[in-house]
């Protein structure tokens, strides 16, 4: 039963290190192509344009 234990120890923080590795090394490479700019936006469409947070008129 300890030996169970023990084995199911270890795959769990196995599995655990390689969702946190895969989450530290896909974080910077998305982040690298973000431009902050909206995409996929036709030529004179207005409609994906957001709040900036500074005010207008």
């Amino acid at each position: 039963m300890k030996k169970t234990r023990f084995a199911a120890r270890i795959i769990a923080g196995a599995l655990a290190s390689a969702v946190i590795l895969t989450g530290s090394l896909a974080g910077p490479a998305q982040a690298k192509n973000d431009t902050g700019w909206p995409t996929g936006a036709k030529s004179g469409d207005t409609s994906v344009l957001k709040d900036t947070g500074w005010p207008t008129g």
